[in-house]
């Protein structure tokens, strides 16, 4: 075979091999050409936390049912400028100045109040489609205010409005009163930003102006969302039926902003001053040196109110987990509080979604709650907002003695603080029982979920050889998990149980465990599953009909071939679109989740659509499956966005190009072959002349 031959017949075989390759590798070439959206609605300006010197756009929008007069003006300019100022300079212990610039002319809505707040099956605020509502007059604001130098209203120089702020004629929804047609007040982004003169908009606040005794502490709880901070109530779960407000009155960002019917909303605790750009005033670090006997003192700290500018302490005992102290008493805006004395906090930055201001959720595994003084944890509950029992008063203590603390693993921390008064003065001191462990351990957060023949494991950190582990945890089912320092690695220890848990059932298991001469107080819950979901194995990449309704079948995946249920929401876009049965039925390991697609005339030609859907199991442990939907005519072109099939088209082109040069060649080679049997003399040479 000549040079040329074996050059066509690989390069055949190889675009034979590729076009194949580009089928089965179909997904990860179509990422591959995936282009970014760079635009400034992906890519948003980050939001600007509290600063000494502010600056508002303030902008009043009346209706025809409810106008305004001219004075509205001057009167919210005044009544928002000492309110804010007062507020903040309280909250942060050093003045603040706010400058309130309310635009000079009123805007009146050109359409009713229904078109702006009407409720829906899509949702507060969503009317019957897909659009939400108030945005809409946003929107008008912006275009049809005259305002000038609106760069003084950006605060960092990366040209947006850093403080907008609308304030409309009517009552808000949350206010009761039992319209559906109200607007209810909120901060949020704009679907797109919109330019004006140097700057653009790309977020605001939409409030009510008439608060009167009943509404300016949610002015400031919605402005606060412009500076960061996250609501700490489970606002974004539309099916919640409980009664639990997340830390309730000690924070302006749960139900605190109606604390005096309003008019004096409860300070912002340290998590949620840290959320805003202003961190804690004092970081404790309780560690002592090695070899130290017990029991260990530590630092004694005094206390100062919040409102006389007192320390936000902060003490940290996990990688993401934080203990916060501060004195509250009834005075300024804390003069609606339920009592004095100290507020103790543990906020768990593992629980939260900061990216969707989905913190406070849900109870069982909760951002922020109150370490409750009575030990009752009513307020976790959701039996009361907030109660006096709840703050720490002098001779409590909490941590490892008086009430417990524990990390999300259920492990008691390592010191215990005592609050003191002397001479009128309050402190903290804290103490450690046995000082600073040497290693840490390390169980799964907020507790384990396992098969019915799975271990419950551990680690130790800084894990070796040498490190031994044992001891034993009894469960409230009954069963007990030993662990006699059998290890896999250097850092991972197993426990064995007693018996096998009972399918979908919770228990939990407390004892302690030693690691050399560490002793940790452990209490931890273990869910046994006879599935346990994989939502890598189940992410949705999947085209739709632009119009007409399509029916998904996702099938399930996971660990474990026993049965299980599993509870099924939607979030995200997809949600406007989208709808599943309430659960997801999995029989020895096998389930299908149905999706229903109805477009309801809102998707539009090569559209994606973005979500995610929740599995859930009965104890609030949740595995997130992504979905991206491509919207499509049933007629449009398939090689329209599939990279994969264009290339695959494109190898067996050059496939057959090759093939047929290939044979080609040999038909003719042969030819030649025959003809040089009869007629070698006349290509010699000479030999005619």
């Amino acid at each position: 075979m000549s040079m040329g031959k074996r050059i066509q017949a690989v390069g055949m075989v190889l675009c034979i091999a590729l076009a194949v390759l580009s089928h089965f590798y179909s997904e990860q070439i179509n990422e591959l050409f995936k282009l970014e959206d760079n635009t400034n609605q992906d890519n948003p300006a980050p939001l600007v936390g509290l600063q000494q010197n502010e600056s508002w756009l303030v902008v009043l929008v009346d209706f025809d049912s409810n106008p305004l007069t001219d004075s509205a003006i001057s009167d919210t300019q005044d009544e928002l400028k000492q309110h804010s100022e007062d507020y903040f300079s309280q909250a942060t212990g050093q003045q603040v100045s706010i400058d309130i610039s309310v635009h000079d002319g009123i805007l009146r809505a050109p359409k009713g109040l229904s078109a702006y707040g009407a409720d829906g099956s899509n949702g507060r605020d969503y009317g019957d489609g897909g659009q939400f509502l108030p945005a809409l007059l946003a929107e008008f604001v912006v275009e049809s205010m005259n305002q000038e130098n609106l760069e003084s209203y950006d605060l960092n120089d990366d040209g947006v409005v850093d403080r907008f702020l609308i304030l409309h004629s009517t009552i808000a929804q949350e206010q009761g009163g039992g319209s559906s047609n109200r607007i209810w007040s909120h901060f949020t982004s704009f679907i797109e930003p919109i330019k004006k003169a140097d700057v653009s908009f790309e977020h605001y606040t939409m409030s009510s102006m008439r608060h009167g005794s009943n509404g300016f502490g949610t002015i400031l709880h919605e402005m606060m969302h412009q500076f960061g901070a996250f609501d700490l109530y489970p606002v974004h779960d539309s099916g919640y039926t409980g009664s639990w407000k997340g830390i309730g009155v000690w924070d302006i960002m749960a139900s605190g902003n109606w604390n005096g019917g309003g008019d004096t909303p409860s300070l912002p605790t340290g998590p949620t001053m840290n959320a805003i750009g202003h961190g804690p005033t004092r970081d404790v670090l309780l560690e002592w040196p090695d070899n130290s006997q017990g029991p260990c003192i530590g630092p004694s700290i005094p206390l100062e109110s919040r409102f006389a500018g007192g320390d936000r302490i902060r003490i940290q005992i996990d990688e993401s987990e934080f203990v916060w102290i501060e004195l509250r008493t009834q005075e300024g805006y804390d003069e609606s509080l339920p009592g004095d004395g100290v507020l103790v906090l543990l906020e768990d930055l593992a629980a939260g979604d900061t990216a969707h201001n989905a913190m406070n959720i849900d109870q069982r595994r909760p951002y922020l709650k109150t370490i409750e003084a009575d030990g009752n944890q009513e307020q976790l509950r959701g039996i009361n907002d907030g109660v006096a029992s709840d703050l720490f008063q002098p001779g409590d203590e909490f941590g490892e003695r008086g009430i417990h603390i524990r990390d999300h693993d259920g492990v008691l921390v390592p010191w215990y603080a005592k609050i003191v008064e002397s001479n009128n003065k309050w402190s903290v001191e804290f103490h450690s029982m046995n000082c600073s462990p040497k290693h840490k351990i390390d169980l799964e957060d907020f507790g384990s979920t396992l098969l019915q023949d799975e271990p419950l494991s551990l680690e130790i950190s800084p894990g070796n050889d040498l490190v031994q582990c044992w001891g034993d945890l009894t469960g409230s089912d009954g069963r007990t998990v030993v662990f006699s320092n059998s290890s896999t690695s250097d850092s991972t220890h197993l426990g064995t149980f007693s018996s096998q848990g009972a399918l979908d059932s919770t228990a939990t298991f407390s004892g302690f465990i030693y690691c050399d001469d560490d002793a940790f107080d452990i209490k931890t819950s273990v869910t046994t599953l006879g599935s346990i979901p994989l939502p890598s194995e189940m992410k949705l990449i999947s085209n739709i009909n632009v119009v007409e309704p399509t029916t998904i079948r996702l099938p399930y995946t996971g660990l474990g071939d026993e049965n299980g249920e599993f509870s099924i929401d939607i979030d995200g876009p997809l949600s406007r679109v989208a709808t599943t049965p309430s659960s997801v039925q999995v029989e020895n390991g096998n389930g299908t989740i149905l999706i229903e697609i109805d477009p309801q005339g809102l998707l539009q030609e090569n559209m994606y659509v973005l979500g995610t859907i929740h599995l859930q199991t009965f104890n609030g442990e949740q595995w997130d499956i992504e979905v991206e939907l491509k919207a499509q005519s049933s007629n449009s072109n398939p090689l329209v966005g599939n990279q994969s099939l264009v290339l695959s088209i494109f190898f067996i082109l050059f496939a057959a190009w090759f093939a047929s040069s290939y044979f080609s060649k040999n038909s003719s080679v042969k030819h030649t072959e025959e003809r040089d049997d009869y007629s070698v003399d006349v290509f010699l040479p000479g030999d005619h002349l």
